[in-house]
Order: structure tokens, then sequence, then C-alpha cells
């Protein structure tokens, strides 16, 4: 599995841990989720959405990043931010899945 992502804010580790664990094959579904706002889990790391919460839950404003007990939230405009890198490097080594990408990218 590729390093998609490299942040050297130690407070940010669960959101590289996060783009980090997405391998090739679920790449494209990942980042759907994503830019559909739905958040999604793999392994231990998380990402939520305020619209994701239960009743009673803690409210937050951006989107939220878990790996275990550290979580970061980010705006939505990090989170573009992040996807938009990630998805430059997955094109470069995924060339044929190019298409698939500017899909996703234009949710941004």
């Amino acid at each position: 599995m590729p390093d998609r992502l490299t942040i050297d804010d130690e407070a940010l580790f669960p959101v590289q841990a996060f783009f980090n664990a997405v391998g090739d094959e679920s790449f494209i579904r990942v980042m759907d989720s994503l830019t559909n706002e739905v958040g999604y889990s793999i392994n231990e790391c998380d990402v939520s959405f305020p619209g994701d919460l239960d009743p009673g839950e803690e409210v937050f404003q951006g989107v939220r990043f878990s790996l275990f007990e550290q979580s970061a939230v980010i705006s939505n405009q990090e989170l573009a931010n992040y996807i938009k890198e990630v998805c430059r490097g997955f094109v470069d080594r995924n060339p044929s899945e190019q298409g698939n990408v500017a899909r996703v990218l234009s949710r941004l």
C-alpha cells in the first residue's frame, strides 16, 4: 500500500493514517464516500461527518478523523485539499482511473 499522504503536524496523524490505509482497490469507493460526506472506517481509522452522529454524541464542525483514542477535526476545505493531493498520486500510479477520479473531484 503506497504512502499517499505525509503531514508534518503530529496532531493530524489520524488524517494521515486514514489516507495511507486506503488500498488502491477501494480508493474510488472511499473517495466517493468522503466527497458525498459519508463517513468511512478502515481497520481502526475512522472518518465522521456531523451527519453521521448518533443522538447524544458530541457535535463538531468539519470532518473528524479518529485512530484509536486520538482524533483530529479538520475543515471541509482541508479535507478537499487532502483529497485532491491523494487523487493526484493515485492517478499517477493508476492512469486508467483518471475518469473515475475526475468524477470524484467534480463534487469538491
